[in-house]
């Protein structure tokens, strides 16, 4: 059996990190084309991740009044805004919602049966 010879070495993994790395030089120079490019970035961030534009979130903003889907909450009451909530398996954007709302969703599992349970549970105690 023929050994195949090692193309990386520690020295050069341990350069290729410097380089790469989050150094403070690589983090300031982010932040400071992020602060440059603050609608840029998002609209990358929002194509790449759920698939739809700067502009139709805008008009999704537009249409919920800049409020929380679910508790109304307004945009500017969250420092990050509202999140986009999407359905997990089919990938499939629904509507904004705020942090609070997006994580009780999250952590209820979508599951509407514990929603269920959730709402029966408050009634009754």
């Amino acid at each position: 059996m023929k050994h195949k010879t090692q193309r990386t070495t520690v020295e050069k993994r341990k350069e290729a990190l410097k380089k790469y790395n989050n150094t403070p030089e690589r983090k300031a120079k982010v932040a400071e084309y992020y602060q440059k490019n603050k609608l840029k970035a998002k609209d990358r961030s929002l194509r790449n991740l759920y698939g739809i534009t700067l502009d139709d979130y805008d008009q999704m903003l537009v249409e919920q009044n800049d409020c929380c889907y679910i508790c109304n909450a307004h945009k500017d009451d969250s420092k990050k805004g509202l999140s986009v909530d999407h359905d997990h398996e089919t990938g499939k954007v629904r509507k904004l919602l705020c942090g609070p709302c997006n994580t009780a969703l999250g952590l209820v599992k979508e599951d509407v049966n514990i929603m269920k349970k959730l709402i029966e549970y408050v009634e009754t105690n």
